[in-house]
Formats: structure tokens, sequence, C-alpha cells
């Protein structure tokens, strides 16, 4: 049987109609919470101010460290959740942003654009910690294990952002080399919009 992609996440954190659903089953947590408009400002206000600091190339700044120290407070809620589910892991820590379906509506693009790399617990980035080595990983839809490489064409991995340090990330996609326009090429993109936006297959 094959491996639940799944399997090896501590948290989830899935957008959903209702709101935001979060899931750790090593922590026993398992919490649905509302999305208000209020909560909406916030994931918008946090993706401005990071990327004004990354457009300084500021990534040693203090206040990244408090846009960390914000999210993770705010997704902490009453019930810790973060700590919790992050509590006992063996490092890398990958934590999931998955949004169930392709949605273009501003509270998906909230959540999505929403600098979780910045996630700081204990006056340091979760991402920088050795005990915790955080992860992000954003889905759109359900996860589903890896098509088997094709046994007569190269396979690609688009990603749609470019490190540009420890804690900063460039928000453009970034476009296949034009060295390879003319190889059939298997494509895996995590990001749908980008994928469309190279005229590439996926």
């Amino acid at each position: 049987m094959p491996e639940d992609p799944a399997s090896n996440i501590p948290l989830t954190v899935t957008l959903t109609y209702h709101g935001i659903e979060l899931r750790a089953p090593q922590a026993g947590l398992r919490e649905d919470r509302p999305l208000d408009d209020a909560d909406i400002a916030k994931l918008q206000g946090w993706a401005k101010r990071h990327l004004v600091r990354a457009r300084l190339h500021l990534a040693g700044d203090d206040e990244l460290l408090r846009i960390g120290a914000e999210m993770a407070d705010w997704l902490n809620g009453s019930t810790s959740a973060l700590s919790r589910a992050l509590s006992g892991i063996t490092p890398p820590a990958i934590v999931e942003f998955r949004i169930e379906r392709d949605d273009d509506s501003e509270r998906a693009r909230a959540f999505w654009d929403a600098p979780w790399e910045l996630l700081a617990l204990n006056g340091r980035h979760l991402a920088l910690d050795d005990g915790v080595l955080l992860c992000p990983l954003r889905r759109l839809g359900k996860p589903q294990p890896p098509a088997p490489p094709s046994p007569n064409r190269l396979s690609l991995v688009f990603m749609a952002a470019a490190r540009a340090g420890p804690t900063t990330w460039t928000t453009r996609p970034r476009k296949p080399p034009s060295s390879t326009r003319r190889r059939r090429l298997t494509l895996t993109s995590p990001w749908r919009r980008a994928a469309r936006s190279t005229g590439w297959r996926r």
C-alpha cells in the first residue's frame, strides 16, 4: 500500500469554506477555527511588512522576528496549537499550509501569501532553530502520491519562489530556462497559476 503523503507531517493548517482546520495527529490536535475579516487583514499585513523588508534586503532585521512572533502567537491561539504540534518532533518539521481547492479569493490569497517561513517562538525563527528546522509547505488540493517518472522524457520540478536569504523569499515565479524549451518535459509545479503562466504542461 502506498505511503500516505501526509503521514510524516506533524501539523497541517487547511483553509476551508468555514475557516481553518488545524490537524496534528501525533499531538492529539484537531481544531477548527473561523477566519474572519480581522484575521485576513492580519495575514495581509504580515505579508506586506515582510515584502518591504525583502525588497530592502534586510533579512537580519528585527522586524522579521517580530512578524514571525506575531504569526506564531496567532497560530498558537488559546490552545497553543503550534507549540503542541512541534513538541517532541524530529527535525525538520514540515508544516503544511493547504488550500482545499484552486481558490483565487481574497482570503485564499492572504492565506497563501502569508510569510509562514518567518514563524518564531521564544525569540528565534523556527526555520533557524536546530531543534525544529521548520519547513513550511504550501499545497493546493489534497495530497496525492507522486506520479511515476516517465521513461521517455525528463522531469522538471518548477518552484514558484526563489530563496533570497535565511528568512527571505522573493515572490515572483521563475520560468524554466529557455535552453529546455524544445525538450519534452514532465513539469511538476506546486503553484498552478505559476505553471500556467509559463505555457508549460504539468
